[in-house]
């Protein structure tokens, strides 16, 4: 068995949108605007020329943790409303909203035969797959789930803990495949809404089950706290 903790230097490899890693001139080509401030500037595609891109309310760039990823210097996520469950339906690679907020995502990449929809996780695998690296794995458990990696462990002043420590992202590489380790946050719902850790399983052929959630911390503040 053999463990790889990732090191913030990774993010150095992060694929943001106006930075010379995210190329964006497939889709400037084709019609889409870069719209927001800096720190958080996506691309508007309501005018654009494909019909693909038109279907998205927005697009943004990849967490750093998908680099090791072909094409993920033009991989996007497309986030869009949808009336049903679209997740379900396979219409999406995962739920981005939080309470009764509809919004799911898919990722869209730009290819030399043109834009091309990665709409859920059995095309993710598809496209990706295999996954041969500690690396690639924690790129899978970026990819395909809402949780984040997290590399800063120092629990925030005032929360009420419900463990003595917990580790960073880091992968376990077992027999089969990987174990990640990644983080979320209970918004929805009445309180108390807990920071929590969750460990998945990623297979070498890019299919991913959850193993394992721990409840980490919480803001007491939130405790009688309910949101839609």
């Amino acid at each position: 068995m053999r463990t790889l903790a990732l090191a913030t230097s990774l993010l150095v490899a992060a694929t943001l949108i106006g930075e010379p890693a995210a190329d964006l001139s497939e889709f400037l080509k084709a019609g889409c605007k870069l719209v927001g401030a800096s720190e958080d500037q996506k691309l508007s595609c309501a005018e654009s020329t494909s019909a693909l891109l038109r279907s998205c309310n927005s697009l943004k760039s990849v967490p750093a943790e998908l680099s090791p990823l072909p094409h993920s210097n033009t991989l996007l996520l497309c986030y869009f409303e949808s009336a049903a469950d679209a997740v379900g339906s396979d219409q999406a690679t995962k739920y981005e909203g939080c309470g009764l907020l509809q919004l799911y995502s898919k990722y869209i990449v730009a290819t030399e035969r043109g834009f091309v929809d990665v709409p859920n996780a059995m095309e993710f695998a598809k496209v990706f797959a295999p996954v041969d690296s500690p690396a690639k794995a924690l790129a899978f458990a970026v990819g395909l789930t809402r949780s984040t990696a997290k590399y800063d462990v120092t629990i925030p002043q005032g929360y009420v803990s419900s463990v003595d420590r917990f580790q960073p992202t880091h992968v376990i590489e077992v027999q089969d495949g990987y174990v990640v380790n990644l983080f979320g946050y209970d918004c929805g719902g009445c309180g108390p809404h807990y920071y929590y850790e969750i460990e998945y399983f990623v297979s070498r052929q890019g299919y991913l089950t959850e193993r394992n959630r721990t409840n980490l911390y919480r803001n007491p503040k939130e405790d009688n706290m309910c949101w839609d």
